[in-house]
């Protein structure tokens, strides 16, 4: 999550389940609030996203802390409260399942409140004692102003509670894009963690064969897609799979009772597409609106709005289970900017030739798909690199996480903000912290940068948030 800037204030939650107003200039504490007592259940709540002001409300997503460490929790609230007194005005348990979470930032549009709802059962299912799989991930709609339930749209047919159906699925987000030409907005989903009895029988028949559409794919089942929602139903407009069908738990690196004969690989969607208007069309005639997203499978992707038709594919960077493109990209009328991972430190060639095993940034040209440059992360003295934050396009330069996962454990760690040229990705600003990663995506307002440090989830260590002087651009 990002910190969120509203007129001269700051809003932000911390690890340690505390929401945080702070005055924008000074970064002093106006006040804070323990968000478990929003909801008063004598249980712990966190939250993984980033707030929205409206109407005076602070409306935000919470999430069991116990769902965090992979445990039974008690379910997912979208909340509001006050944001001058902290009174809480509604609260909505958008899931009951014990082990959801809510990591994609709540989008508002029409008074109509957008959650994507996730969970740690792929996780949770590593256990081998654990009965996989139950949960699904859905869309909920909530009204902006009392919180009352609109509508729930499931990402596959619903197993009604059951293992012997669908479950995965989950919308890790970061914010739904808003089309208010179409009245809908677009969201892109992960793997399954299991199938059904039959297409898991499809996928074990046909996993040899070199075919040209996925004779296993489902109607209703939207696992790994981009997908149109109906902003007033709910329902699908469009979708468009970028599987291959299949199912993946955190188990299957090794032989494991929870893992399906022919899984994965973890190549899913792990942020939000991202929504262009009026853009030249790749195959000539009059401009179109345009859809894209990147995936953790290292591949980005350009379709078309009205129809969901795919207008580009391109292998951007390796994937991997850990990305390959996790979090989220940025754009803006030129390029798609993505953040690749590289989780498995594989090696790849960048476009001058130059072969590493390093995380990078590239700018993808939204017409055509073709990569304009690639820049590696060039922190120095760690155990790994990483560009799996979000990134931010300001002016001329798209603000950029580099250095230590976020999670990562082992020492030395190190947080790296880079400001890259975005007209070729040459490094024109820096600023490093040690000892800690750094924790979200950069925000950007009265020429200030501010970004959270930290991810104390894993590890102690300097938690915050700082407040960096913006850098002249070219």
């Amino acid at each position: 999550m990002s910190p969120t800037i509203y007129q001269q204030y700051i809003y932000i939650a911390s690890w340690n389940g505390t929401f945080y107003c702070l005055q924008a200039d000074t970064g002093k504490i106006l006040w804070q609030k323990n968000l478990s007592t929003f909801i008063n259940n004598g249980r712990g709540y966190i939250s993984r996203t980033s707030p929205i002001v409206y109407n005076d409300m602070i409306i935000m997503g919470l999430s069991d802390a116990m769902a965090q460490i992979h445990r039974p929790g008690n379910g997912s609230y979208a909340i509001a409260f006050d944001r001058f007194t902290g009174e809480l005005r509604w609260r909505n348990r958008v899931s009951s399942h014990s082990l959801s979470k809510l990591t994609s930032s709540p989008q508002l549009a029409n008074n109509i409140l957008f959650v994507g709802i996730s969970s740690v059962e792929e996780s949770m299912a590593d256990d081998p004692t654990y009965p996989c799989c139950v949960f699904q991930g859905s869309v909920v709609a909530v009204n902006a102003t009392t919180g009352m339930f609109l509508w729930e749209t499931k990402m596959m047919p619903d197993n009604n509670g059951t293992r012997n159906g669908y479950a995965g699925g989950t919308v890790w987000g970061s914010q739904f894009p808003v089309d208010y030409k179409r009245n809908q907005i677009y969201v892109a989903t992960a793997n399954y963690y299991k199938l059904p009895p039959l297409i898991q029988q499809c996928v074990n028949d046909t996993a040899n064969l070199t075919l040209y559409s996925d004779p296993c794919d489902e109607p209703g089942a939207y696992g790994q897609s981009i997908v149109a929602l109906d902003m007033t139903t709910g329902l699908v407009r469009w979708s468009r799979n970028f599987g291959p069908i299949n199912a993946y738990i955190d188990g299957c690196n090794q032989p494991h009772p929870n893992c399906p004969p022919y899984p994965g690989p973890d190549s899913d969607f792990g942020q939000a597409p991202i929504f262009k208007l009026n853009l030249k069309y790749k195959f000539g005639g009059e401009n179109r609106d345009q859809v894209f997203a990147a995936q953790k499978s290292g591949i980005a992707f350009g379709l078309d709005a009205e129809t969901g038709k795919t207008i580009w594919i391109n292998q951007v960077a390796p994937g991997g289970n850990g990305g390959g493109m996790k979090f989220g990209s940025a754009a803006d009328d030129q390029c798609l900017y993505v953040g690749n991972m590289n989780a498995g430190s594989l090696n790849y060639t960048l476009p001058d030739g130059t072969i590493t095993t390093k995380a990078s940034w590239s700018a993808v040209d939204l017409v055509t798909g073709d990569i304009k440059w690639t820049t590696v992360d060039p922190t120095t003295g760690i155990n790994k690199t990483s560009a799996n934050l979000a990134l931010t396009v300001w002016d001329q330069l798209v603000l950029v996480q580099g250095g230590s996962y976020s999670g990562e454990t082992r020492s030395p760690l190190k947080g790296c903000l880079y400001g890259l040229n975005k007209t070729n990705g040459e490094v024109l600003y820096e600023w490093c912290i040690e000892n800690t990663p750094l924790g979200s995506g950069a925000s950007v307002a009265n020429n200030t940068i501010y970004v959270g440090i930290g991810y104390a989830r894993l590890r102690p260590g300097k938690d915050g948030i700082v407040a960096l002087q913006l850098p002249s651009t070219p």
